[in-house]
């Protein structure tokens, strides 16, 4: 039997707002997941294995997911979403709208959550992944598809969730 429910728990700094980060961006980019049909259900929560962390961290990192046990039963981990790093890494020409870039980089981690890895390499041809991103300019600058990334999910995204649910662990 595969996963069928997902809860995160949001752990936000004393200046965070739970509004926002939960209210907000937790659950747009969950409804990114859920449009796709998974049969997977992703809820914030009050307490749970899973961790939502949205912040202002030193690291040189935009979103980061850690897994503390990939074991189904009792399976704990993390995602931290670096807020600083987002915006100092934005161009000018979207720096207003980091709600979007603070979605995108949620809707990413918990792809991780959901068992799939950074740059899968078997995409099929015409089709796109959101865990896709190009080296070289970083993550969740791009929206365009000549650069083989995407904002949302996609219908890979959805299928490769499916399969990695599926299995015993997850990553």
């Amino acid at each position: 039997m595969g996963i069928t429910s997902i809860n995160l728990e949001t752990e936000l700094p004393s200046n965070g707002s739970k509004q926002y980060w939960e209210g907000q961006v937790l659950r747009a980019s969950i409804a990114n997941w859920d449009r796709l049909g998974t049969g997977i259900v992703m809820r914030p929560a009050t307490s749970s294995g899973g961790k939502y962390r949205p912040g202002e961290y030193d690291g040189n990192y935009e979103g980061i997911y850690v897994a503390k046990d990939v074991r189904r039963v009792n399976r704990t981990f993390f995602i931290n979403i670096n807020a600083r790093k987002i915006r100092s890494n934005l161009p000018d020409s979207v720096k207003n709208d980091s709600f979007h870039w603070n979605r995108t980089v949620t809707s990413h981690e918990l792809g991780h959550i959901l068992g799939i890895a950074d740059n899968p390499t078997d995409v099929p041809s015409g089709e796109y992944s959101m865990m896709i991103y190009p080296p070289t300019r970083g993550p969740f600058y791009n929206r365009f598809p000549d650069f083989g990334y995407y904002d949302l999910p996609t219908s890979y995204d959805g299928r490769e969730a499916s399969r990695c649910t599926s299995k015993s662990t997850v990553p």
